[in-house]
């Protein structure tokens, strides 16, 4: 069902970790996990030659991207986990890494954030627009590469539509839905910003910002 305005977004993820706890940590902290432990590492990207330009937009898109991916399982797939919005496994929904995450991310994914005039604090989510006036969740598939072969369409989710797509580097493959890991890198690499890395891996998309309660 389509909705008529931007929505809120909570302030925290409830995360179940791979020793089978529960955490409930801000939303910045889960982004800042979830993306470095999704994306291509800092020190690939250097080794491929990416500058610090390309970088940051890479970073970006993928802060934003697992910032969409725990929203859908907050406001839509409600039922994937019993007590948890999301967890760290990646064989079902986002690798989380600890430890001390690479400066690089870390200010891509404070880049995602913004506190207005009234003091409220909002995140950068992508959603579908139908419509100029319609917004739709998206639920944002990624994986690691499509090795050459592109994205495929999903049937029921008009976003998610067959995209030619090119690696930076040879990932460990995946289901070939939604946004390509490595195959963003590479766009981020030949000069595209992050949100046309986002609108080209899901279409009819848009970044909107959303009020965190």
């Amino acid at each position: 069902m389509a909705l008529s305005s931007v929505p809120t977004i909570k302030k925290t993820v409830k995360v179940k970790m791979t020793d089978g706890s529960v955490k409930t940590m801000s939303r910045s902290a889960y982004i800042e996990g979830a993306t470095y432990g999704e994306a291509v590492s800092p020190s690939t990207c250097e080794n491929k030659n990416m500058t610090a330009t390309q970088m940051w937009q890479y970073y970006c898109a993928m802060a934003e991207l697992t910032n969409t991916f725990a929203v859908y399982f907050q406001k839509v797939e409600t039922s994937k986990h019993s007590d948890a919005d999301v967890c760290a496994n990646p064989g079902c929904c986002e690798n989380f890494k600890t430890g001390i995450v690479p400066d690089v991310i870390s200010k891509a994914v404070d880049s995602i954030f913004y506190t207005d005039s009234s003091g409220n604090k909002q995140a950068l989510v992508l959603m579908h627009k139908p419509s100029t006036t319609t917004y739709n969740y998206i639920c944002a598939y990624h994986f690691s590469s499509c090795k050459g072969n592109g994205t495929i369409t999903v049937s029921g989710l008009p976003y998610l539509k067959a995209k030619s797509c090119t690696d930076l580097i040879t990932g460990n493959g995946g289901h070939r839905r939604g946004l390509c890991q490595c195959g963003a890198a590479k766009m981020a690499k030949n000069g595209k910003a992050c949100e046309d890395i986002l609108t080209y891996y899901f279409t009819k998309s848009d970044t909107e910002f959303c009020k965190m309660v």
